[in-house]
């Protein structure tokens, strides 16, 4: 049963999550395909950064990519694997603790995807977790050596899995079991050394970038008071979406979540007392792991956006907590009536996950991460490869998608892929901050336009592509190319023929678009960057435009008039309260195609009205 369970998770999970691949997941594919290549474990080819937390997912991905497999269904299929090996272990271990019945529920939760698993799809999570679950099972079993295999292969997975070598040698050497120490230590040793020794020679040092980049973003109690107002939405975030308000709201979602966040904290805790009570203090070591771990998590303080490194810790609470209950139900629940009710619990269980599944695939198709990784950079790939730009140097805030679709050499804001970029100008605004002189192009995803460089390109979602004026001129036949390719057959609207309508480049969720007519609502509930609406190409065969426009909102929120892909009239940003009909003398342009567009820099709870433009009376 707990095989099925664990398979049939991992299946269903496939079938719906597999077109939501976490941008940073694109970090490892790269390394994964340019090893897979023979361009060696590295990012950009010929440069030897250490941009990856884990190495041996990368190269466990390489593996069937050096034989032709396409590197999106790799991740795809290896992280399913990851999900199956993950509800296995953890239920294996489980049964050796002598709780089966609380082995088959792990392999249910995880197929359910509580922990949060889900929405981080294509990183290495999920093998991470599942290759600890396994040291320990193979520990239990006295078999040390395949423990310090297992324990060696997790630590190159994530350096975390150092913190959990260290606790289970703590408590061997409290019970005197040297031997195992040994055995297991020179296992562990043999897998991570010679990765180390090679790190070391190749990067010039073995700790990996983001390490770094992430550390001290927030202060330490923080990053500790954020880690529990998540806890609810990390723990039972698929369980308590489909409670959600369906328009964004929180609903019911956190006050349930809580509740089931203090049940599980309650039994996890009763858990470890069983496993004490009962002597199991090498199991106890897995909890006592995870505490290290946490205590290095909120000395490192992380960005409040990087959850995933908590998500093995939720997994081994909810395991402590099946355990808990296990123990405070034993003898309570026996017998084949309890067998066979438990059987049609699991099937039943599974069975759910395909509606739970939906609802929770549904917030994440609101996510910038999916809306992103669908629209906005397949088109600036697509530009960059067709104007031969990704031959040049881009400067980017989202390193994985950029360079895996378009092969273009980056330049890593966050410091993640590349060595941190020295900015020429240091201000507080960031309205007037240099930008490297390796940068040729500079992609943002705010509105404002850096200084020295010139807009080329404007893509969905409030994605802007910014050139210096050298590389503007040295690839201006390529870039009037592309242009003239993609207006051919655009049909140009006169103004003159009627109102135009303001279409929003993206109709879907969290944007709540109202009904076709004067004005269209814009009404973000979920924080995200850039939303953008404009006319169709029109044809300005009159001197004065007259815009339905009114903006309630602090953002950022500008009326913009572009001729050519360029800027040359627009409002004051965020121009609250104005009078919603403006008049624009658009004479200097007469006679030239233009397009009137609206761009929202929209958080939550920003609301912004526009609807037509027409010709002034």
């Amino acid at each position: 049963m707990l095989v099925l369970v664990a398979l049939a998770g991992a299946i269903i999970s496939y079938f719906t999550f597999a077109d939501f691949l976490f941008e940073d997941s694109y970090i490892t594919l790269r390394y994964a395909t340019n090893l897979a290549s023979g361009q060696g474990l590295v990012f950009q080819s010929g440069e030897a950064v250490l941009g990856t937390s884990a190495p041996f997912w990368a190269m466990f991905l390489a593996l069937p990519l050096s034989l032709g497999a396409q590197p999106e269904v790799v991740l795809d299929v290896a992280f399913c694997f990851s999900l199956a090996a993950l509800g296995y272990a953890g239920g294996r271990l489980l049964q050796r603790l002598g709780s089966p019945g609380a082995g088959v529920a792990f392999a249910l939760a995880v197929a359910l995807g509580v922990g949060r698993l889900h929405a981080y799809w294509g990183m290495e999570t999920p093998l991470f977790t599942a290759l600890l679950l396994g040291a320990w099972c193979w520990a239990l079993d006295r078999r040390y050596v395949l423990s310090g295999l297992c324990l060696g292969l997790a630590c190159l997975t994530r350096y975390e899995g150092y913190a959990f070598g260290a606790a289970m040698a703590i408590v061997l050497a409290s019970r005197g079991s040297w031997s195992a120490i040994r055995s297991g230590g020179l296992a562990l040793a043999g897998v991570t050394l010679p990765w180390l020794g090679v790190a070391w020679h190749y990067y010039g040092n073995p700790i990996p970038l983001p390490a770094g980049a992430k550390a001290g973003h927030v202060s330490p109690l923080r990053y500790f008071e954020r880690s529990y107002l998540d806890l609810p939405h990390d723990l039972f975030w698929p369980l308590t979406g489909p409670l959600a308000d369906p328009t964004g709201g929180a609903g019911y979602a956190y006050p349930v979540g809580l509740a089931l966040s203090v049940v599980l904290g309650i039994l996890g805790l009763l858990g470890v007392i069983y496993l004490i009570k009962s002597r199991q203090f090498l199991a106890a070591a897995l909890p006592l792991g995870g505490l290290f771990v946490f205590a290095v998590l909120i000395a490192f303080a992380p960005g409040p956006l990087c959850t995933w490194h908590r998500a093995p810790l939720h997994m081994i609470g909810l395991l402590c907590a099946l355990y808990g209950l296990a123990r405070l139900t034993r003898g309570k629940c026996a017998g084949p009536r309890w067998r066979s009710a438990g059987y049609a619990a699991a099937v039943l269980g599974v069975l759910a996950a395909i509606p739970i599944h939906r609802a929770a695939s549904f917030q994440l198709r609101n996510t910038f991460q999916y809306v992103g990784r669908e629209i906005a950079y397949p088109e600036i790939a697509d530009f960059l490869r067709q104007t031969r730009l990704n031959e040049t140097t881009v400067l980017t805030w989202e390193p994985g998608y950029l360079a895996f679709m378009s092969d273009a050499r980056v330049i890593d804001v966050a410091g993640l892929v590349t060595p941190a970029p020295t900015f020429t100008a240091a201000s507080t605004s960031r309205w007037d901050v240099g930008f490297p002189n390796e940068a040729d192009l500079v992609l943002l995803r705010a509105p404002f336009r850096p200084e020295g460089f010139q807009l080329i390109f404007e893509g969905s979602m409030g994605s802007w592509l910014f050139a210096r004026p050298r590389i503007v001129e040295r690839y201006a036949d390529a870039i009037e190319a592309y242009r003239s390719s993609n207006a051919e057959g655009a049909e140009v609207q006169p103004v003159t023929g009627g109102p135009v309508a303001l279409t929003p480049s993206y109709s879907g969720p969290p944007f709540v678009i109202g009904p076709p007519g004067t004005l269209t609502r814009i009404s973000p509930k979920q924080d995200m960057l850039a939303l953008t609406a404009e006319t169709p190409i029109l044809g300005l065969d009159t001197p004065t435009l007259e815009i339905e426009f009114q903006t309630k909102t602090p953002n950022y929120v500008q009326l913009q008039l572009v001729v050519r892909g360029e800027v040359v009239l627009a409002t004051k940003p965020g121009a609250e309260g104005e009078d919603p009909l403006l008049t624009w003398d658009v004479s200097p342009w007469r006679n030239r195609t233009a397009k009137v567009r609206v761009l929202a820099v929209a958080g939550s709870g920003a609301d912004a009205s526009f609807g037509v433009v027409r010709a002034a009376d």
